[in-house]
C-alpha cells in the first residue's frame, strides 16, 4: 500500500529534526576558535544551516522545512572535567508532498495514515508535526584545540567545534549524517 508507506516515511523524516529559530543568528558567521568553556551557560539562540531531505520512497519531489524552532536550557561545564545539561527544543516540521505522489489518494488519506494534520495547498499536501524534546545529560568532557568532546554517562561520545569569546559560547555539533543540516548553538554565561 503506497500511501501507508509514504505516511510512515513522512513521520519518520519528521522525528529528531532541529531548525532555524527566529532568524536572529547568522550561522554563516561562525568560526571555531577554541577557548575556555568552563562555566554555567544559558542557551540564547540556535539555528540550522542547510535543509533536510524527507527521503520519501517514490516521491523525490517531497520537501521538508523546519519552522518556529525554540531551544532553551542550560549547560554547566565544570573545571573538574564533568558536565551536565538540560535542553528543551520545540519546532514545527512541515513536509510538503506533491499530490502526484499520493497515487490517487487525498491529503485526508495521508493525514489519517500518518496520524498528523495534513492540508491541501494547491498541487501539494502540507503535513505538519510539532516536535518537542527535552533532554538531560551528564558526563565528562575534554578539549583538543577547538574541538569539544563529551562522553555521556552511557559511554557515548560526541564532538563539537566551539568558540568562546568573552561570555559567549558558540558550538556546532558534528552531525551523525554528513548530509544533515549544521546546527549552531549560542550560549551566554
Amino acid at each position: 500500500m503506497k500511501l501507508r508507506a509514504l505516511a510512515v516515511c513522512a513521520v519518520a523524516a519528521m522525528a529528531g529534526c532541529g531548525g532555524d529559530d527566529d532568524g536572529n543568528l547568522d550561522c554563516s558567521d561562525y568560526a571555531a576558535c577554541g577557548g575556555d568553556p568552563v562555566g554555567e551557560w544559558t542557551v540564547v539562540d540556535a539555528c540550522v544551516d542547510g535543509t533536510i531531505d524527507p527521503e520519501i520512497d517514490n516521491c523525490p519531489a517531497a520537501t521538508a522545512a523546519i519552522e518556529d524552532v525554540v531551544v532553551t536550557g542550560t549547560v554547566e561545564i565544570r573545571d573538574d572535567g564533568s558536565y551536565a545539561n538540560n535542553i528543551a527544543t520545540t519546532a514545527t516540521i512541515v513536509v510538503t508532498v506533491p499530490m502526484s505522489c499520493l497515487d490517487g489518494g487525498s491529503c485526508a488519506d495521508l493525514a489519517q495514515a500518518a496520524g498528523i494534520p495534513c492540508n491541501e495547498n494547491g498541487d501539494d499536501c502540507d503535513c505538519m508535526n510539532d516536535y518537542d524534546d527535552s533532554a538531560q545529560e551528564s558526563g565528562t568532557w575534554e578539549v583538543d584545540g577547538s574541538t569539544f568532546t563529551t562522553t555521556d554517562s552511557g559511554g557515548d561520545t560526541s564532538d563539537a567545534s566551539f568558540c568562546v569569546e568573552g561570555d559567549v559560547l558558540k558550538a556546532q555539533p558534528v552531525p551523525d549524517d554528513p548530509n544533515a543540516p549544521q546546527l549552531t548553538f549560542v550560549m551566554t554565561r
